[in-house]
């Protein structure tokens, strides 16, 4: 590419390689006028306090390992920024 370098590496969609959630990506979700999620759908989405940094299985884990190869190349100095993307639940 001529380059010794990247601007940017963005992983789009990573919710179609990662774990899905309980019923996370069936029905509603409800919010108040503030915006905030209830208890129940925070629980069913997997996003509730207690779901903090917990992996839910392979897909999980390939996220995560691809993510930390893009951070290390980051930290290189191969790629000056990283991005992802990806709908809760979605799978």
């Amino acid at each position: 590419m001529g380059t010794d370098y990247l601007d940017g590496v963005y992983a789009h969609d990573v919710e179609f390689v990662a774990e899905q959630v309980g019923q996370s990506g069936h029905g509603t979700v409800t919010a108040d006028d503030d915006g905030n999620l209830s208890e129940d759908d925070l629980a069913k989405w997997g996003l509730a306090p207690a779901d903090a940094g917990k992996i839910h299985g392979k897909g999980d884990e390939r996220v995560l390992e691809a993510l930390a190869a893009l951070f290390e190349l980051k930290k290189e100095g191969k790629i000056k920024a990283v991005g992802f993307s990806g709908k809760p639940g979605v799978a």
